[in-house]
């Protein structure tokens, strides 16, 4: 897999009426989009892994919830919650809680 390149970063951080939203946007993307997506969006940690399986059934981009170590690749969605942070290290950009 081809690692997160920095000018290939898109953020997206959204509150109340944000999943049908940010689903609609994420829908209209083409399967070769090439470019890392992180989705904040405000909502209990219990339903983070709902909320990324809703995602992963629409869109034509891999959707995965950010958990602590894994590396963002390109052509990736990851959803996070709110404690996740993204850190540099060794050279690659990973999720740290």
């Amino acid at each position: 897999m081809k690692h997160l390149e920095l000018n290939k970063l898109i953020l997206i951080g959204a509150s109340t009426g944000g999943p049908s939203h940010i689903q609609q946007i994420l829908k209209s993307l083409p399967h070769e989009f090439d470019a890392t997506i992180v989705i904040a969006q405000h909502m209990g940690y219990e339903f983070i892994s709902s909320f990324t399986k809703q995602l992963n059934g629409v869109c034509n981009i891999d959707v995965e919830e950010a958990s602590c170590g894994t590396l963002l690749c390109n052509s990736k969605i990851y959803v996070c919650s709110q404690t996740t942070k993204i850190i540099l290290k060794n050279s690659q950009y990973l999720f740290e809680k």
